[in-house]
């Protein structure tokens, strides 16, 4: 499960109003991807050309970032965030475990498969 959780500043929540605002499209993990792909510094313009190259209807992205639905999801990420004590991205929850910052693949199968195993007993 992903949640966009921006703490970079506007560009960041730009970013993240974007990624929200692309599911009324059905583009989210497109657009989540081609993001993480992107090159160089993440600008407003790279945001709206990678949401434009996947495909998205621009316009519309740019109303449905303003709409309330893509504030409170931010707000509600943003609470959930505090409460489990996230403080930087990526940052990610196996089991009831809070790991903050990038994982290797190989770390993260295996912490999945031990939790995993645990619930199976």
């Amino acid at each position: 499960v992903f949640k966009e959780y921006p703490i970079l500043g506007t560009t960041s929540m730009n970013a993240s109003k974007a990624a929200l605002a692309s599911v009324k499209q059905g583009k989210y993990l497109a657009f989540h991807e081609a993001l993480m792909d992107a090159k160089g510094r993440l600008t407003e313009k790279n945001i709206f050309r990678t949401a434009e190259d996947i495909g998205l209807d621009i316009d519309k992205l740019k109303k449905d970032m303003e709409s309330k639905e893509v504030k409170d999801a931010l707000e509600a990420n943003r609470k959930l965030g505090k409460k489990i004590g996230a403080r930087g991205t990526p940052s990610f929850v196996i089991g009831d475990k809070l790991y903050p910052g990038a994982l290797p693949v190989d770390q993260m199968k295996e912490l999945i498969a031990k939790e995993r195993e645990a619930l199976k007993k």
